[in-house]
């Protein structure tokens, strides 16, 4: 599927911003440096799978394409003989396609590739043509891209089952690039006026059909699209390139992050999380999550080293995880930190106890107080080992605690309580000022009668040694601090 996001780059964005090298608002992640190929001093990625595999290239003295899995960056290679690559999408299969030149380098002639298996396979181009770009692959293998037919500028292309054939274009606009697929077969791309204005397209069952742009706007390129056939692009508002949302025909603005006045959306997962970039007036480009209608500068949800920006997001998967450009010029993975609870209630006789301490330990450390109905939560992360244990005075719990291991889902851990035996008042350990003292203590379920002991001695019962059937005894005659 296609979940890539930064298709257009080469072809689109050094037009629109010069510069480019659980609700979601409670989301934040842990972000992963995907680091460079041997030799290599930057990467660039271009697209995630539902794997959290992600593709792109790293830049040394010659580009080449990269796949990132499982916490290793492996190097794709060229042709053979070739130079330079570069990979700009995954299917959920690890299927990758992208670009790599056909040697010499002296030929300038760049092809469409598909890797699989550990072999890269050049997928040609359309008679008459001569570079080819593949952008997009979903998983049928179905790919697609742009090619240079030596009649036209540019021409979308379609390749399946080892056939490549042209998309067409738009009325008017003799150039097109398609960027994205999504597994129904639906192609966004942008058609173009050579050095002029260009427009968001979707290709369905052979047709190709305008989006339009946004109020008062003229321009506009699709970049990526969901399974549900929902598009993300940018289009010109008002004299500024906005990241859109299309869908069910209308397209909405997404706006900028605040101070900003130029975005564009790059991604879009299944859930219709978007993904993409805001720049301000000063060109400093932030990477964004748009969810639920808001717009978050993603560097406010991840901790990185404080030299390094996220400056653009170029897709996101299912599961949420989103592959992003850092300004040090590394890639890196944004994984959700999962969450869940671990909540439950106290009970005394069947009703709610309120005011009990209840202890968070283990990979996380935490303490509440129950409330008026005995309840309490706590906030974990996944894949923890957590202990619940609940303390109040003059009580003890059933059970003592509650162990939980590797969390994979919300947890309940409920209490009983039982008024602890043994004197609560005066408080052990205090000096007593009067010989005159009145001894209470907690009642006990199903007791008829206590008896209670005073002495000068642990165990003694010189002072006072007598039985009671309430909670409470006065004792006279007791040594004191106060004479």
């Amino acid at each position: 599927m296609n979940i890539s996001s930064n298709k257009l780059s080469a072809l689109r964005l050094s037009a629109l911003l010069v510069g480019v090298a659980v609700s979601a608002w409670a989301q934040t992640y842990v972000a992963t440096d995907l680091g460079t190929l041997s030799g290599d001093f930057y990467t660039f990625a271009a697209a995630i799978n539902n794997s959290g595999q992600v593709v792109g290239w790293a830049s040394g003295a010659a580009p080449h394409a990269f796949l990132y899995s499982g916490g290793t960056m492996t190097d794709l290679g060229t042709f053979p003989g070739g130079y330079n690559s570069s990979a700009n999408s995954i299917n959920d299969s690890g299927v990758v396609v992208g670009s790599a030149n056909i040697p010499p380098l002296s030929s300038g002639i760049v092809h469409a590739f598909l890797y699989s298996g550990g072999t890269m396979t050049d997928l040609g181009t359309l008679p008459g043509g001569g570079n080819s770009f593949a952008l997009g692959i979903n998983d049928s293998g179905v790919v697609v891209g742009y090619i240079d037919t030596g009649v036209l500028e540019y021409e979308a292309f379609l390749y399946s089952n080892g056939t490549m054939g042209g998309l067409g274009t738009l009325p008017g606009y003799p150039d097109a690039s398609a960027s994205g697929i999504n597994n129904s077969g639906v192609v966004v791309g942008c058609a173009q006026i050579p050095g002029g204005a260009y427009l968001a397209f979707l290709y369905s069952g052979g047709t190709m059909t305008d989006l339009g742009t946004l109020p008062g706007g003229s321009l506009s390129c699709a970049n990526s699209v969901n399974d549900a056939g929902w598009v993300v692009g940018h289009a010109d508002a008002s004299g500024s390139e906005h990241a859109f949302l299309y869908s069910g025909g209308t397209m909405t603005d997404l706006g900028t992050l605040p101070g900003d006045y130029g975005s564009a959306a790059l991604g879009i997962n299944n859930a219709g999380w978007v993904v993409g970039f805001s720049i301000s007036t000063a060109n400093v480009y932030r990477a964004f999550l748009y969810s639920g209608g808001t717009m978050l500068d993603l560097n406010n949800l991840v901790s990185l080293p404080s030299n390094v920006l996220l400056g653009q997001a170029v897709g996101i998967n299912n599961l949420g995880q989103i592959a992003a450009q850092g300004s040090d010029g590394h890639s890196y993975l944004l994984t959700p930190i999962v969450t869940y609870t671990i909540a439950g209630q106290v009970t005394l006789s069947g009703s709610g106890l309120s005011g009990v301490t209840m202890t968070l330990s283990g990979s996380h450390s935490n303490s509440a107080a129950t409330n008026g109905s005995g309840n309490y939560s706590f906030t974990v992360a996944a894949a923890g080992n957590y202990t619940v244990t609940p303390s109040l005075v003059g009580y003890t719990f059933t059970p003592p605690s509650q162990s939980f291991s590797n969390t994979s889902g919300n947890q309940t851990a409920d209490f009983t309580s039982q008024p602890q035996s043994g004197i609560t008042s005066p408080a052990p350990g205090i000096a007593l000022s009067d010989s005159l003292a009145d001894f209470s203590w907690n009642p006990v379920s199903g007791a008829t009668e206590y008896q209670l002991s005073v002495g000068t001695t642990p165990g003694g019962t010189n002072i006072f040694n007598g039985t009671t059937t309430g909670t409470s005894q006065t004792v006279d005659f007791i040594p004191c601090t106060g004479g």
